[in-house]
């Protein structure tokens, strides 16, 4: 049985927590990211959710976006990010996985700003669940790359 003294002085199993943690956190950023694909980014402001809104259908009429193919990049380039700084926290590799992280939420922050000011008037739309998810998975890879491991 595992006292309180041996888990407040640095016991095995308060180490293991600490290792685990932001190993536990990097699962919730995939899981997280996987499920903003799926779910709707954006819906009318009349509450209709706009068809073929999922993330990764947005991503890929982005992609092939043939007249302005430069407004596809603000909004793909965070996902690229995020998929690196995974990488670089799985090879533990901090600094690397802090800097795309927060590249990866600023940039992710910055699209509907941007689309705003491309559109130079109100797009027509809100922001749905698949954004939010999208946004919290890049914040949740910051906080894991903060939590350095010793």
């Amino acid at each position: 049985m595992i006292s309180k003294k041996q888990i407040s002085n640095g016991s095995r199993f308060g180490d293991s927590i600490k290792r685990r943690f932001p190993r536990f956190l990097l699962f919730l950023v995939i899981i997280l990211h996987l499920f903003s694909l799926y779910f709707p980014v954006s819906y009318e402001n009349d509450g209709v959710v706009l068809r073929h809104s999922s993330g990764a259908r947005v991503i890929v009429d982005l992609l092939r976006e043939p007249m302005f193919p430069f407004l596809a990049w603000p909004a793909v380039l965070p996902n690229v990010v995020l998929w690196l700084g995974i990488i670089l926290e799985l090879n533990d590799n901090w600094t690397g996985a802090r800097i795309c992280a927060s590249i990866a939420l600023l940039g992710a922050i910055a699209v509907p700003i941007l689309s705003r000011i491309l559109a130079e008037e109100d797009p027509g739309y809100r922001l749905a669940a698949g954004y939010y998810l999208w946004v919290l998975s890049m914040a949740l890879l910051t906080v894991s790359s903060f939590l350095k491991l010793k």
